[in-house]
């Protein structure tokens, strides 16, 4: 079982390669193109969670989302626009941040052919597979920020690996939004959903 976050993810990559026609012009392929419809299907989702009154309602609602809780190695524009009434502005400012960043990696030719220098796997969670179950647990408020430790779990071959991971959340207004995830705190508190979202300079 690797719990190792990856560095490198590859345009090629099993089940992330763009599925329509090859394109007859030189147009380079964007990041949105790449990775749209690699996923599961956006419209299949439901409803886009809404943030809560307490912090454990809305990690509750994010984690009970299918996309929040099964989406891979990208976050194009059309997960963020899904979960956003969740994220805090300055979240979301650095989730379009790295897209840009992204855009204009693919863009340099001096590039072409390398592989995208960013992380691999869940992208919401701190296991590179993914998870099975979680279960919310009581919230650490301090003044207008708060911490709430999810316990996770993920099965394979008869076995039950389970780790904690800690959202960390403001309150902006009457409602509780993620600012970031400490992924497996008491292991390394330097491991953060921003840290992996995002492109080596």
């Amino acid at each position: 079982m690797n719990f190792a976050c990856l560095y490198l993810i590859s345009a090629g990559c099993a089940g992330l390669v763009w599925a329509g026609p090859e394109k007859e012009t030189e147009e380079r392929t964007s990041y949105e193109q790449l990775f749209h419809g690699a996923q599961r299907p956006y419209a299949e989702a439901g409803p886009p969670p809404q943030a809560g009154s307490t912090p454990e309602q809305t990690v509750r609602a994010l984690y009970e989302n299918e996309i929040f809780f099964h989406q891979r190695n990208a976050i194009p524009k059309q997960v963020t626009e899904h979960l956003q009434g969740c994220f805090t502005p300055s979240l979301l400012a650095h989730f379009n941040e790295c897209r840009t960043k992204i855009e204009t990696w693919l863009a340099d030719p001096a590039n072409e052919g390398m592989k995208l220098p960013m992380n691999e796997g869940s992208i919401f969670l701190s296991c590179y597979e993914g998870g099975t179950s979680f279960k919310v647990g009581e919230a650490v408020i301090t003044g207008d920020e708060a911490r709430v430790p999810v316990v996770l779990t993920y099965e394979e071959a008869g076995k039950t690996y389970p780790w904690v991971d800690m959202p960390m959340l403001k309150r902006v207004g009457s409602r509780w939004l993620l600012d970031d995830i400490r992924f497996q705190p008491l292991e390394d508190i330097r491991w953060t959903l921003r840290g992996r979202v995002s492109i080596e300079d």
